[in-house]
């Protein structure tokens, strides 16, 4: 199993309700994966901005639709 999904297994134990998770992860030079942060609400942006293929972002935002997530075209005031 993927990082990811054995992390989403742990959670899915305390908190049932969880429906999407982000991870920022690293790897060092011994290939070890190292989990730096889990977001239980991850940024959707970077989907759009970085991927050449607009089918990811808007698969990605139909799941998030489909679970009744608001998204929001607002920015974030600095």
């Amino acid at each position: 199993m993927c990082v990811g999904v054995n992390v989403a297994a742990q959670l899915q134990k305390s908190y049932p309700n969880l429906k999407e998770i982000g991870l920022d992860v690293a790897i060092d030079e011994r290939w070890n994966i190292w989990i730096l942060e889990v977001n239980t609400k991850p940024a959707l942006f970077p989907f759009k901005k970085f991927f050449k293929d607009p089918s990811v972002y808007k698969q990605v935002k139909k799941y998030a639709d489909a679970y009744g997530r608001k998204l929001s075209s607002k920015k974030k005031a600095n």
